[in-house]
Formats: C-alpha cells, sequence, structure tokens
C-alpha cells in the first residue's frame, strides 16, 4: 500500500515559516558555536560526535568571515521568531482563554531565557544583543503570523 502525504500549500508555507528558522538557528549552533555548549552534548550521546566533528572541521574555514552577531545572538532571534510565528498563526483571533495564554506566552518564551539570565535565576551570559534579536525575532514572528491568519480568513480558510 502506497502512502500518499497531502500537504496543502498553505500547511507547507506555514511549515517553511516555522521550522526553517529552528533549523538555520541549529545550523549556526551546530556548526560555530563552541563545543562547551551543552546543547552539542547530544551529539556524543546518540554516537555523531565524531562525523560532526568533520562537518564543524570543514565549516571552520568560513569561521573568521562570519560577524559574531549570526553565530552568538542570530539563533536566538530565528527561535523566537518560530516560536512566535507558530503561536499567533494558531491562536490568533482566538477569544477562548487558552488562545489569550498562548498568545500571552510569546514574550515570556521569547525574552524569559535572557532575563532570568540577568537575574542570575539560570546559566548563562545576559546579552543586550541577544535581547534585541529576541525581541526582534518575537515581534516579526507575531506580525507575520497574524497577517497569514487574517489572509486565511479572508479566502475563507479560516479554522
Amino acid at each position: 500500500m502506497i502512502f500518499k502525504l497531502y500537504l496543502s500549500k498553505e500547511k507547507v508555507v506555514f511549515l517553511i515559516w516555522a521550522f526553517v528558522p529552528v533549523i538555520l538557528g541549529g545550523m549556526i549552533y551546530v556548526l560555530w558555536r563552541p563545543n562547551t555548549i551543552r546543547f552539542l552534548g547530544w551529539f556524543d550521546l546518540i554516537g555523531i560526535d565524531f562525523p560532526l566533528a568533520i562537518i564543524r572541521g570543514y565549516s571552520m574555514l568560513v569561521y573568521a568571515h562570519i560577524p559574531e552577531w549570526i553565530i552568538f545572538s542570530l539563533p536566538n532571534g530565528f527561535w523566537a521568531f518560530s516560536y512566535a510565528f507558530t503561536i499567533t498563526f494558531i491562536w490568533w483571533g482566538s477569544d477562548s482563554l487558552a488562545g489569550y495564554m498562548w498568545l500571552g506566552s510569546i514574550p515570556v518564551v521569547s525574552l524569559g531565557y535572557e532575563t532570568m539570565q540577568y537575574a542570575g535565576v539560570i546559566q548563562g551570559v545576559f546579552c543586550y544583543q541577544d535581547l534585541f534579536f529576541c525581541t526582534t525575532g518575537a515581534v516579526v514572528g507575531l506580525i507575520a503570523g497574524a497577517n497569514s491568519k487574517k489572509r486565511r480568513k479572508h479566502c475563507g480558510k479560516y479554522s
């Protein structure tokens, strides 16, 4: 039996906007962030640290030419965008308490991590540049998600 996966154009666009920034942010972490980051420890655990070391070796050839803000702050903006876009895409226009709670979680999740670093609640280094990228990513994601939802409603595809 052949399984045919049908994705409408709308779903494909959603998946691209929601997940490509996460993938790009993850690739930046994997390729150019220091080995001491806990995120990279998972690769040792699942046994792909050696192939990853080879890939990272090649990626270091361009490391000197990449601005620090791309390596250290842009991934945060990508992740904040993806979260805000996804939540807004799903919940924008909802009059339910759950909708308001999810939409309210956007600034908490997007800015909370950096704010907790500033307060010393969690380990890490607070950085205004990271805060800027998180804020920008969340605002742009919220606008993109809301505009997408409005467009769906206008076209009669509102759920």
